[in-house]
């Protein structure tokens, strides 16, 4: 919704259709007449051209994903938009308050999603996907006291 206020066009896609008619109404409550929302799989975006999008942004989801997966989702997003933002787990988050935080977090939603966020960890977080998918990152900042970390691909 944020980037809704600043681009001439935003389009939205999740798997959940709650979360769809969600965004739709939240949209609609905003007067944002420059967003679509569809039931869409990030892993599958052939309904895409090649490089429609200027930006394609993923946030807090590649560490939730098995590895083959994240990747498969990045190589989508880096087939449709000349930019990729991913928003995810600094993977050298300093060892503070906010570490601690952030792993008990991911250790309670616990089973898969644990691992898949233990795996990204072990294997370089944003840095690693990115370089798999054939993503250039040109820019990292990190956020919230380093536990977070916007990255900029191309």
């Amino acid at each position: 919704m944020a980037m809704a206020r600043e681009a001439m066009h935003v389009t939205g896609i999740d798997l959940s259709e709650e979360n769809i008619v969600s965004a739709q109404r939240i949209a609609r409550r905003r007067g944002l007449k420059n967003t679509v929302f569809e039931v869409r799989d990030a892993a599958d975006l052939s309904y895409y051209a090649g490089h429609e999008f200027d930006i394609a942004v993923t946030s807090m989801a590649v560490h939730q994903f098995d590895a083959n997966l994240a990747v498969k989702i990045l190589v989508e997003m880096k087939r449709i938009a000349r930019r990729v933002i991913i928003a995810d787990y600094n993977q050298s988050m300093p060892h503070r308050w906010g570490r601690s935080v952030a792993w008990g977090i991911e250790w309670m939603a616990g089973g898969e999603h644990y691992r898949n966020f233990k795996t990204y960890m072990h294997l370089g977080g944003i840095r690693y996907f990115a370089r798999e998918a054939g993503i250039t990152l040109v820019s990292e900042v990190p956020v919230s006291s380093g536990v977070f970390v916007v990255t900029t691909g191309l």
